[in-house]
């Protein structure tokens, strides 16, 4: 895929703190882009610099449109989903969405305004006044305001931050619809799970410096770390057991807690057959009464990651949604 956006050396910095620190990656034509990193690692800012809401202190941004569009006809192919809600509560929600739509010229009788309605399931509230709606709906109307122009580039900042995990869910269905219609998504989260689900590729952010840019499956497989098998057993592991599973996964990290066998293990590793893990605890006189695998994911990168470069996180439970 082609560069569509190009960020080079970014800096920013507030009242003598620096919010951004020599930023520089590429976004291509047609993907999901993640800007990932936990709240104050200056995502928000990186996205307004882009749009131009904000001045950068030192680098560039080059936007790499085909054809020979002035400034005005490169704006109108990019829109922004902002964290707050751009709407006016006082308003229905088709007069939200017709007020926007005049703002680029487009007639409120236009088959294109009734189709977005209805996609975003807003058709069966289009009288209802925008401050009666659930939380989840009003983000469905913060999206359907910033696409009346048809953008193909669309960035959104933060567009399932308070919702609940299956509302949220909804809404990347919604995301990958857009992507797939053609639209190029750059995608600020401080969700793990959000990247991981979502992104083509990411660019890991924290403390205003970007630590690494690649696909999520790339970055879990590179520093994700180890997978962790968890056997709940009828009673508390015993050595012997403990000592034919070593002898089984040579490198492998074994803990007992209680009647819980914690076994962690390389991608490699991972390949054991987990039968023969189950038949060395049933002949150790042992019943499995439970068992979970837990994968590496982006949680585990980006704390190796943070980690590796000696900076402090902020990760929250609420992050690894």
């Amino acid at each position: 895929m082609n560069e569509i956006i190009s960020v080079k050396d970014i800096s920013k910095s507030f009242h003598g703190t620096k919010v951004l620190d020599k930023v520089s990656f590429s976004i291509r034509d047609g993907e999901i882009f993640g800007l990932l990193g936990p709240n104050g690692a200056g995502k928000s800012t990186l996205t307004k610099i882009i749009l131009g809401l904000v001045k950068e202190d030192s680098g560039s941004i080059k936007f790499n449109l085909n054809g020979n569009l002035d400034e005005q006809e490169k704006k109108s192919l990019i829109s922004l989903v902002p964290q707050e809600e751009s709407f006016f509560k006082d308003f229905t929600v088709k007069q939200n969405i017709l007020f926007f739509a005049s703002l680029y010229g487009i007639n409120s009788n236009d088959e294109s305004i009734k189709g977005l309605i209805e996609w975003l399931n807003l058709k069966k509230f289009e009288d209802k006044k925008a401050i009666h709606l659930s939380g989840g709906y009003r983000k469905l109307l913060n999206i359907a305001c910033s696409l009346v122009n048809n953008p193909r580039i669309i960035f959104m900042d933060e567009p399932t931050v308070g919702l609940d995990p299956s509302i949220r869910r909804e809404l990347w269905g919604i995301i990958l619809g857009l992507n797939e219609s053609g639209k190029t998504i750059v995608l600020t989260t401080h969700y793990m799970r959000e990247a991981e689900e979502l992104c083509d590729r990411t660019a890991v952010i924290n403390e205003g410096k970007v630590l690494v840019v690649d696909a999520p499956k790339k970055l879990i497989k590179s520093y994700g770390g180890v997978k962790v098998f968890v056997f709940t057993l009828s009673s508390k592991p015993s050595p012997a057991l403990i000592s034919s599973i070593k002898a089984l996964i040579p490198n492998s990290s074994i803990k007992a807690i209680q009647n819980k066998l914690i076994i962690s293990v390389s991608e490699e590793e991972a390949l054991v057959d987990i039968a023969k893990l189950s038949r060395i605890i049933g002949g150790a006189g042992f019943n499995v009464q439970e068992f979970t695998l837990k994968e590496p994911g982006m949680e585990e990168v980006f704390l190796h990651l943070v980690e590796k470069a000696g900076m402090k996180h902020e990760l929250t439970e609420d992050s690894i949604e």
